[in-house]
């Protein structure tokens, strides 16, 4: 995943929020200025995002793990799943 992409997916909206917590004052003006500091604010939430609806997806049958990412790190992408089943 390409870090453009991830800016447009997420950062865009952490550069929105960031400057709308500052014209509502809720932060400081320079919150809504800091546009990297804004960028990492959106991939953070982002992030936190996915963390959240992983053991759903898992519970539905989804799974989004690249199998050349899982099979370097365990020998079945079934070993990755079983804890959460039981």
């Amino acid at each position: 995943m390409s870090l453009q992409y991830c800016h447009y997916v997420a950062g865009l909206v952490g550069i929105g929020l960031s400057r709308l917590f500052s014209v509502s004052t809720l932060e400081d003006a320079s919150v809504g200025s800091n546009t990297k500091l804004a960028n990492s604010m959106g991939l953070f939430l982002q992030k936190t995002n996915i963390i959240r609806d992983y053991l759903e997806d898992v519970k539905l049958g989804r799974h989004f793990w690249p199998r050349q990412v899982t099979t370097r790190q365990i020998s079945s992408t079934e070993l990755l799943y079983c804890v959460i089943r039981t």
